[in-house]
């Protein structure tokens, strides 16, 4: 996303760091370039293909990463929480928009979580 302190905000940002538009993923974002987030497609910010884990992807230009990960990989925390891994391909985890604490235990302590369960 974006800062919302704009032009007063002390941190740098890293541009390469923002989070992929899930809109965008599903071919749905109507923003374009006034959208905060990214519309590039690299392997370090988008999710797994879901189909391609089951061997279901028929998708030819399908914009998810088709890797070959076990089910049984723990989520990828910076994936979920930053948006965006810097290892990309190399990454020993999931990357996928699910709660890495309820994968992990079986329950999550976040009352507002908004990620799946």
């Amino acid at each position: 996303g974006r800062c919302s302190a704009g032009e007063k905000c002390p941190f740098i940002h890293d541009p390469n760091r923002i989070a992929m538009c899930t809109r965008f993923l599903r071919g749905a974002c109507t923003l374009g370039d006034k959208c905060p987030f990214s519309h590039d497609l690299k392997p370090e910010r988008v999710p797994l293909c879901s189909h391609f884990q089951r061997g279901l992807c028929t998708k030819e230009d399908c914009p998810y990463l088709h890797i070959k990960m076990s089910a049984d990989a723990p989520v990828c925390r910076d994936f979920v929480e930053e948006g965006f891994c810097s290892r990309g391909k190399q990454c020993d985890k999931r990357h996928v928009y699910e709660c890495p604490d309820f994968t992990e235990r079986g329950e999550c302590s976040k009352p507002n979580c908004k990620l799946p369960h």
